[in-house]
């Protein structure tokens, strides 16, 4: 597994959060442990930009793209913690 979160990590990480329905705020808070509220702020943005949430009743949710990143990010993750056990 790497060591630094990239910005695909932050998205995806955005991406579960609100895959049930979630709040700005729930969504910055979780960002915020690993970054500023600015940092956060801008992946907030990009994701909706990308059209993998979206705004409804005050709530973020994720959308049928979103869900679809998701599931490609969580193949990438297996891929690479594969490719990490047979180079260790």
């Amino acid at each position: 597994m790497k060591n630094r979160k990239d910005h695909h990590d932050f998205i995806a990480e955005i991406v579960s959060i609100a895959s049930n329905g979630a709040s700005k705020t729930r969504i910055m808070n979780s960002l915020r442990i690993s970054l500023d509220y600015w940092g956060a702020k801008r992946y907030l943005e990009l994701a909706l930009e990308k059209g993998l949430i979206h705004l409804e009743s005050n709530k973020y949710k994720t959308t049928s793209k979103g869900f679809e990143f998701r599931g490609v990010y969580r193949e990438m993750e297996q891929l690479e913690d594969h490719l990490n056990l047979i180079f260790k």
